[in-house]
């Protein structure tokens, strides 16, 4: 399963550098790093450290940091979507295995519970994939949806979502992406990323002047419908 919702809300972000010393398992210190993104989720970092802090896990820990300092969008969106789930289970605990991976997340609600597998879309990949500003520009723009992106990642995350097969997992995909994280993630989106997005095309009739559309289903990810049919799907619009 597939859980598409926008996690960042949509505002600016002032960027500013801050020196960030990361010490690893055997508490020695590592190249000291300069991240553009820590100021503005500091919240959410110290947040994600104090958790980590109290799984007394310092091998973990310290992966993530090392994860930070490195791929930075990628542990923000991680920390995010903790903080996230943390405001409707009742625990999220770590699940994954740090040898044999599986998913970041278990999270406990009453006598049950399910996983949660964290995904990110770089700034980078989002704005060559849509063609969209990062931050407002306030001109007219078109943009092109992340559909195949959701697809195809939801498609590499197969093996860590079915780690666990007691219960079931969410991928949660997020970016930091400012217009990106307001147009892109939405419930069409998951729609879109499980049924194909539809290619529609319209004509005039000129014989009786209705406008006929064309639905093309032919990328559908579950229902084929134009190979059902073995033809393209249409219907008439008044």
């Amino acid at each position: 399963m597939a859980l598409l919702r926008q996690l960042f809300p949509f505002f600016p972000i002032q960027f500013s550098s801050i020196l960030l010393e990361v010490a690893d398992k055997s508490s020695m210190e590592l190249e000291v790093k300069s991240l553009p993104l820590a100021e503005a989720f500091r919240c959410q970092i110290e947040e994600h450290r104090k958790w980590l802090t109290e799984a007394n896990d310092p091998k973990r820990a310290s992966r993530w940091e090392k994860l930070l300092v490195h791929q930075d969008e990628a542990a923000i969106v991680e920390a995010c979507v903790r903080s996230l789930l943390a405001n409707h289970v009742d625990s999220v605990k770590p699940a994954e295995d740090l040898s044999h991976g599986g998913p970041d997340f278990r999270c406990d609600v009453g006598t049950t519970h399910f996983y949660v597998e964290c995904a990110c879309m770089t700034m980078k990949m989002v704005e060559e994939e849509t063609a969209l500003p990062n931050a407002p520009t306030g001109e007219a723009f078109s943009y092109r949806n992340l559909t195949p992106r959701f697809f195809h990642r939801a498609l590499a995350k197969e093996r860590q979502c079915g780690f666990f097969n007691d219960e079931p997992c969410l991928l949660a995909m997020g970016t930091l992406h400012e217009m990106a994280s307001a147009l892109c993630f939405k419930e069409l989106t998951a729609a879109y990323t499980l049924m194909s997005q539809p290619t529609i095309s319209c004509r005039m009739n000129t014989t009786t002047g209705d406008n006929i559309s064309s639905l093309d289903l032919s990328a559908s990810r579950i229902l084929p419908v134009a190979q059902i049919l073995g033809r393209p799907v249409a219907r008439a619009c008044n």
